[in-house]
């Protein structure tokens, strides 16, 4: 039950079962989610009183924040394994080092290309000679 699908599946055999066997496990997954059950109720009156007592609304954040964890207890679990395996690949690409990036292939240097680059030179040359203006 430590998992969304863990959960689900305690709850399905707590919905479609009538009265479990003494002893057995299905009684020890009726008892567990019948006190989950008993705690969400108490939680979701807990955030209801306590939005028509605080003004501010600091308690009824905290309130609320406890009522989700009653409903989501596994969500704790999930979040801090998410990050863990974040954790482990971001250490991976520091310990590769540096990223670089190759191009696939080279640009194309065709005529036009070799005209551009010669008529840069030759604008480079009628600069210095004092032929040509800088704008």
């Amino acid at each position: 039950m430590n998992t969304p699908l863990g959960w689900a599946r305690a709850n399905f055999i707590y919905e479609k079962e009538d009265r479990p066997v003494p002893g057995s496990l299905v009684e020890v997954i009726f008892i567990i989610v019948f006190f989950m059950k008993q705690r969400i109720q108490f939680q979701r009156t807990r955030v209801d009183v306590q939005a028509a007592l605080d003004q501010e609304g600091k308690e009824t954040l905290r309130a609320f924040e406890d009522f989700r964890k009653a409903v989501f207890p596994y969500e704790r679990r999930m979040a801090l394994q998410k990050f863990a395996e974040e954790k482990k690949v971001l250490e991976k690409w520091v310990t590769d080092g540096p990223v670089s990036v190759t191009p696939m292939f080279l640009p194309r240097k065709g005529r036009q290309y070799d005209k551009g680059i010669e008529s840069l030179k030759q604008r480079k040359l009628q600069e210095q000679a004092g032929l040509l203006e800088r704008v």
